[in-house]
């Protein structure tokens, strides 16, 4: 299973939120792990926003990062072309989604189109489940409406 991963769902992988245990089960049952380029900086001014929130103390910031890029490389990445921005351009309009969620659904689509096998999109963004389900794929968690 191809499964692609927008920020909020990378995050999970790596600290302790609602949602975490079964973010890396399904992470663990999947063939290959698959993301927009953009995700490196998205997950890492997410953790920087924990620390600076207090919701991650500092050396846990610095070792949840560290982590995450020892095992970024071992990601797919998907580039952010000029295809990937036109679409994610119209998905933005049409689902009224921020840019950066658009793109990572722009990307997930265009992964599948390349790959033509299913890809199952994980987030835990409830406007951008709905889109992507809208958009034909198979959102995660399933029950997440």
């Amino acid at each position: 299973m191809i499964l692609y991963l927008d920020s909020s769902a990378i995050v999970k992988l790596y600290v302790e939120e609602a949602g975490s245990g079964e973010g890396r089960s399904q992470a663990v049952a999947s063939d290959v792990l698959v993301s927009t380029v953009l995700a490196e900086v998205e997950v890492l001014a997410a953790f920087a926003r924990a620390r600076r929130m207090g919701s991650l103390a500092v050396q846990a910031a610095i070792d949840v990062a560290t982590q995450f890029l020892r095992e970024w490389p071992e990601y797919r990445h998907v580039e952010v072309t000029a295809s990937v921005v036109a679409s994610a351009g119209r998905l933005a309009a049409t689902h009224g989604l921020r840019a950066y969620d658009a793109v990572h659904l722009a990307s997930s689509i265009e992964l599948r189109t390349v790959v033509g096998e299913p890809v199952v999109f994980a987030t835990f963004d409830r406007m951008l489940w709905r889109a992507a389900r809208e958009s034909g794929l198979e959102a995660w968690p399933p029950d997440f409406a």
